[in-house]
């Protein structure tokens, strides 16, 4: 049977939305492991997490859009791994706009609560809708598996998308706090304040911008979700996941240089002060030497 148009428009989707969240994705990756001077941070582990999942995702969704398991009772040959790539996918990219959060002193007590709605959404999110997930894919027949999984695959898409909207939010909040307070270091030490200024706006702004552009993929995403168009969704996620992980990667680059610099400022503003107490210190001892010796000399006299 011929396929219609509509369904070979869908087919050349499927490959290039696949062929560019993959090739994303290993940029990041080669990027990651070629920059990155320790492995064990919790940004790059995540980092590393949420590339690999979107691959193996994207990979396993083509996998069962085409049927290239063969048979029918080896469908759970792509299923489990497009659950446990969806899983790296989404949490991993949390837990990277999660790590960030320190670099900016973010307080204990926030993180604490981000990281319980990361925890929470995995534990509400991932395990039910993986459940239907399968037993929607072993029992096709079945409707309370169908519409159960109809059901709760847009709610977990709106939370997942609420909570990377939150963590975007806290990130250029504290962003602004540090900018702002850099820029008023800057004044305090009579350093030139134009260039780091300008810089921090800069930063500020492409961030904005990224968070920006990652909050219209999400609506997009959204929008495709409760629209129904299954067949372009699960695609769009993974394409729609490595163009996050590609801001993220960005943002990332200009907040460490950025810090880099105001930690550097911090640095001489104290070494300054440090050196105007002392200084201030010697003028009030010869201040006091001075006087004494000029109560001698009335004494004398």
């Amino acid at each position: 049977m011929t396929p219609s148009a509509a369904q070979m428009a869908q087919n050349y989707f499927q490959v290039g939305a696949t062929s560019v969240g993959i090739f994303n994705c290993l940029e990041v990756l080669v990027i990651t492991l070629t920059t990155f001077k320790r492995y064990n941070t919790l940004y790059c582990v995540s980092l590393l997490v949420a590339c690999t999942g979107t691959i193996i995702f994207s990979l396993s969704m083509v996998a069962l859009f085409f049927e290239l398991y063969g048979d029918k009772a080896n469908v759970l040959r792509a299923v489990v791994p497009c659950t446990l790539g969806w899983w790296g996918m989404v949490t991993g990219f949390a837990m990277t706009l999660y790590s960030r959060l320190r670099l900016l002193g973010v307080p204990a007590k926030h993180r604490r609560k981000i990281l319980f709605l990361i925890a929470f959404n995995f534990f509400f999110c991932h395990i039910p809708t993986s459940m239907f997930t399968v037993l929607e894919r072993v029992f096709p027949n079945s409707s309370l598996w169908v519409d159960g999984y109809a059901v709760i695959e847009p709610i977990q898409m709106t939370l997942f998308a609420l909570q990377e909207i939150l963590l975007g939010l806290v990130y250029l909040v504290y962003l602004r706090k540090v900018s702002l307070a850099c820029t008023v270091t800057n004044t305090s030490s009579m350093a030139t304040t134009v260039e780091s200024t300008r810089d921090a706006r800069a930063l500020l702004w492409h961030s904005m911008s990224a968070n920006l552009v990652v909050l219209v993929l999400d609506v997009a995403m959204l929008v495709v979700e409760y629209v129904g168009l299954y067949g372009y969704q699960n695609m769009m996620k993974g394409l729609i996941y490595s163009l996050k992980l590609k801001f993220e990667f960005f943002v990332l680059n200009q907040l460490g240089v950025f810090m880099k610099e105001a930690d550097g400022m911090v640095k001489v503003s104290h070494m300054k002060g440090v050196q105007g107490v002392q200084q201030m210190q010697q003028e009030e001892t010869k201040r006091m030497l001075e006087d004494s010796r000029v109560r001698s000399l009335s004494r004398v006299s």
